[in-house]
């Protein structure tokens, strides 16, 4: 899973201008970062093309992406900014966990919002930096390692969230399980895996009871209770398995109506919170 977060020059997608993308793998660590502004301020053209091929390059290759509020900020705003074509960034939605979009759409109780250090705050993870509005006037300013680092700073900030795995809601709601909307593989790649999915149910023929000889006397034979007792046994095992499926069955169709609802115009898209 590829976490990334994005500064701009404003919030009008149409005007502003991208400044700056941080990537980090949240699987190896593996951090990049696409300085835009700086390739603007000193109109290098190429520079910029480049960045912009291989960021697309990136973003198609991750398996998932993550952001915080990248479903109607962060993705629309490349599309519109980078002149990207409407199916890569379609693409991107797809496969993108949004903390803040879950909650809006009401997967962890009735539909909230909050704010990134908020939920920083409520489950022990060191907070943001600086601020958007900060990080707009980094750009004007010319402060790019400034800007980078603050960008990066929320990368991070990703990716320790998502290593909890379980947070606290800030509004009092459902716990943010974030195994519920992740990509499959998110978690099972991690080193903190739990158990993994139930095997898949295989029926196999009954034993035949042997008969009993000289060499296996009939009081070897399994008694009434003891068949009862392994039979319940199975029984228990097998309710386990298919509580498990239907486990599974529920998050496969949680994530398909995430997707269902972001899948749309994107520029149906708001900016607001």
């Amino acid at each position: 899973m590829l976490a990334f977060d994005i500064e701009t020059t404003g919030l009008d997608r149409e005007r502003c201008q991208v400044t700056v993308v941080c990537t980090e793998d949240f699987h190896t660590g593996e951090k990049h970062a696409y300085e835009f502004g700086r390739a603007l301020q000193g109109g290098e053209e190429a520079q910029l093309h480049a960045l912009k091929e291989q960021l697309v390059e990136a973003f198609d290759a991750a398996e998932s992406l993550c952001a915080f509020n990248g479903v109607r900020f962060d993705l629309p705003f490349l599309y519109k900014a980078l002149r990207l074509p409407e199916a890569t960034v379609a693409g991107w939605m797809v496969k993108t966990t949004d903390i803040l979009e879950a909650c809006r759409l009401q997967v962890f109780g009735p539909r909230h919002t909050f704010g990134l250090n908020l939920l920083c705050q409520h489950n022990g993870v060191q907070m943001k930096s600086s601020s958007g509005c900060e990080a707009v006037r980094m750009a004007a300013q010319g402060r790019w390692q400034e800007l980078l680092d603050y960008c990066a700073d929320d990368v991070r900030i990703l990716c320790d969230l998502y290593r909890r795995k379980l947070l606290r809601n800030p509004r009092g709601w459902e716990p943010i399980d974030l195994q519920r909307i992740a990509h499959d593989s998110v978690y099972a790649l991690a080193a903190d895996v739990g158990p993994g999915p139930a095997a898949p149910l295989v029926w196999q023929p009954a034993r035949e009871a042997p008969v009993p000889t000289e060499e296996t006397p009939s009081a070897q034979a399994p008694t009434a209770s003891a068949v009862g007792e392994a039979v319940n046994a199975e029984c228990a095992q097998l309710k386990l398995q298919l509580h498990d499926l239907r486990q599974q069955l529920q998050a496969q169709q949680l994530k398909l109506e995430v997707y269902k609802s972001i899948c749309t115009c994107l520029d149906a898209f708001d900016t607001d919170l």
